[in-house]
């Protein structure tokens, strides 16, 4: 079925560029293929995904338009979903996205690209300790009871807690403080 909407304004897309184009079905396989088991980076990146009907796992997905590191840098709201276009030129001070030809698919990875490594080390930094946390919640929770303390610090593998017990815990190689 051929699209009803070529969306030109924003593709640059038009029905006659598709006439000898690869077919849905083998562009999609294409696609996942290439994107299997990797970190995906992208822009408002979920719209993508609804094309395709996919869902990649959340756990390799970067989308540059909710990253609170970056809205903070523009001078934006926290978890403001903001544009690219927005976000380039508050932190680039570049335009991008002119014309009446369309958005530049080159031009908006590019730019997605760029925002993503201005902010890469801090954010995977985040994440990986988000998932640390997350992934260990249980035997944290448990560590907490059963020496009664409220802050802790997790350090080379270590557990102090704030009332003095010492105790082996977990293969952490990070540190840092957890107040519950």
């Amino acid at each position: 079925m051929p699209p009803c909407d070529y969306r030109t304004r924003w593709s640059g897309i038009r029905r006659r560029d598709l006439i000898n184009a690869m077919p849905f079905t083998k562009a999609k396989m294409e696609i996942l293929s290439l994107i299997k088991g990797k970190v995906v980076v992208g822009h408002a990146i979920h719209n993508d995904f609804k094309v395709i009907g996919y869902c990649h796992p959340p756990e390799l997905t970067r989308d540059t338009s909710r990253i609170p590191l970056l809205n903070q840098m523009a001078g934006i709201e926290g978890n403001k979903c903001t544009s690219l276009k927005t976000l380039t030129k508050a932190i680039f001070n570049r335009d991008i996205q002119t014309g009446n030809k369309g958005h530049s698919s080159v031009e908006d990875a590019r730019a997605t690209m760029e925002l993503y490594k201005v902010v890469e080390h801090e954010w995977e930094t985040q994440l990986a300790l988000q998932w640390l946390l997350w992934s260990c919640r249980d035997s944290v929770q448990d560590y907490k009871s059963s020496f009664n303390c409220s802050s802790y610090t997790l350090c080379q593998g270590f557990t102090l807690c704030s009332n003095g017990a010492h105790a082996t815990w977990g293969q952490s190689c990070l540190c840092w403080n957890i107040i519950m």
